[in-house]
């Protein structure tokens, strides 16, 4: 990630532009533009312009989806990609290959219909709102679609019975896929919405959830593996589905209140010029 990060110093040119003011690169060549030759915007750089990303944390619209996103996407997903080459080998005896395949392919095929299940229609049904409110958009719309991200708790059970009744390697491969689904629409729709709230603050909104998801998901490997052989994997992951479930349930208050709540904490005062 060191050497990403180098390359990406080197090799991007710098995305700090100004709405209103004139951009001192537009007459300068590529090379400059990739040194960091000039100034970007009229005024010099803050420490502010790195860590104003904090300041989103005071947002209900942003907190809520990110709570329900950072256990969605560990409970979903990587729970199973760290997991189940223990499991498979226990149970079935599988090689690293074999292992990959459990894995790889339930979870790839859970995204794809998620996705398919999602991305289009959200943006459909946002679209169709606005037309029948004459052109007034409503973040809230994309979460109309939260139901679909219940498939992660009904993924998660059925696996971890699976596991605990040492079902046929098929049936834990479709307990990974429907939780997929749920993963990639819960997702979706909590990362569209974030960043239909606030879209000027959109880069910030996405450094917010994925710090979520970091923090929450690097503890999972110390705990899940652990927890299952104790409590039984029906129970632990039983457990894991009901903590996902509850931070399900405050979208719904977001869909029914999130507007007000949105007006009465006002806006961020952030990037007005970019």
């Amino acid at each position: 990630m060191g050497g990403v990060l180098l390359l990406f110093a080197v090799s991007f040119p710098e995305t700090l532009f100004s709405r209103t003011d004139f951009s001192n690169l537009e007459n300068r060549s590529t090379l400059e533009r990739f040194t960091f030759s000039g100034k970007i915007i009229n005024r010099q750089l803050r420490i502010s312009d790195f860590v104003n990303n904090f300041k989103m944390l005071k947002y209900w619209a942003i907190i809520i989806p990110c709570v329900f996103y950072m256990t969605t996407n560990t409970y979903g997903s990587l729970l199973f990609v760290l997991t189940m080459s223990s499991i498979s080998e226990e149970l079935y005896h599988f090689n690293t290959a074999q292992t990959g395949v459990l894995i790889g392919v339930p979870l790839s095929i859970g995204c794809l219909i998620g996705e398919s299940c999602t991305g289009w229609i959200s943006d459909w049904i946002a679209s169709r709102y606005a037309k029948r409110h004459d052109g007034y958009y409503k973040a809230e719309v994309r979460l109309w679609l939260a139901p679909l991200c219940l498939f992660v708790p009904i993924g998660l059970i059925i696996h971890g019975v699976c596991v605990q009744n040492k079902q046929p390697w098929i049936a834990l491969a479709m307990g990974e896929a429907i939780a997929s689904i749920g993963v990639q629409a819960g997702t979706t729709i909590t990362y569209s919405y974030c960043s239909d709230c606030y879209k000027p603050q959109a880069a910030e909104v996405a450094t917010i959830i994925n710090l979520f998801r970091f923090v929450f998901a690097f503890t999972l490997g110390f705990y899940a593996l652990p927890f299952g052989h104790e409590a039984g994997f029906g129970g632990a992951w039983g457990t894991l589905a009901a903590i996902n479930f509850l931070t399900w349930l405050p979208l719904l208050f977001l869909i029914w209140k999130g507007e007000n709540i949105r007006g009465y904490q006002g806006e961020p005062n952030l990037h007005k010029d970019l």
